[in-house]
């Protein structure tokens, strides 16, 4: 049985090393002027438009994970959040995270490297 797992295990890390297409984050630049550009040119009515800034100049996705302490994922790594479908107006002292107190992550600083 242990053997089978093992099989099952080193199977899935060749399929993956064959058929995953997705860059390492350490080789993709975490400001590329021709997404930024690409993006602004195709959503002219966003209401914003993105640009670069010198905090994250020369740095790599990985390093920027690291910078603001973060992780990426392919799927939500924040706890399922009962949505309450109410259509009374919400207070002006309405407090989201005191509310879901579980449903929030402790801000990081990424103001300074």
């Amino acid at each position: 049985m242990v053997f089978i797992i093992l099989v099952g295990i080193l199977l899935y890390a060749i399929y993956m090393l064959v058929f995953n297409r997705n860059l390492p984050l350490n080789s993709v630049m975490t400001i590329d002027e021709n997404e930024i550009d690409e993006f602004n040119n195709v959503n002219t009515n966003a209401g914003f438009k993105r640009g670069s800034n010198s905090f994250f100049e020369g740095t790599s996705l990985s390093d920027a994970k690291s910078l603001i302490n973060t992780s990426f994922s392919s799927h939500s790594n924040l706890a399922g959040c009962k949505a309450i479908h109410d259509s009374n107006p919400v207070p002006d002292n309405y407090n989201f995270i005191t509310q879901n107190p579980k449903c929030a992550s402790k801000v990081a600083n990424q103001q300074s490297k």
